[in-house]
């Protein structure tokens, strides 16, 4: 599985394009947080971000990607 499938999965999002406008809990947040950081790719990581915000952005770690992902999505709560 994809990680962009993967994230819509947690989110119970019926298609990818929802992660586009989808605002997350912190329990969902909690759950994006377990995601493989060695099951996807830095490159995986940085393309779900890029793909979810719409803003290209060059992280040093998966694990930092992942936390952009996540705030983001929180973000759009506000």
């Amino acid at each position: 599985m994809e990680l962009l499938g993967a994230i819509a999965e947690k989110l119970s999002c019926d298609y990818l394009s929802d992660l586009r406008y989808r605002t997350i809990h912190p329990d969902q947040a909690r759950e994006l947080l377990l995601l493989s950081e060695e099951q996807f790719t830095l490159e995986d990581y940085t393309k779900a971000a890029f793909y979810i915000s719409g803003v290209y952005h060059s992280y040093p770690s998966s694990s930092q990607a992942k936390s952009a992902i996540i705030a983001h999505l929180l973000e759009r709560e506000r």
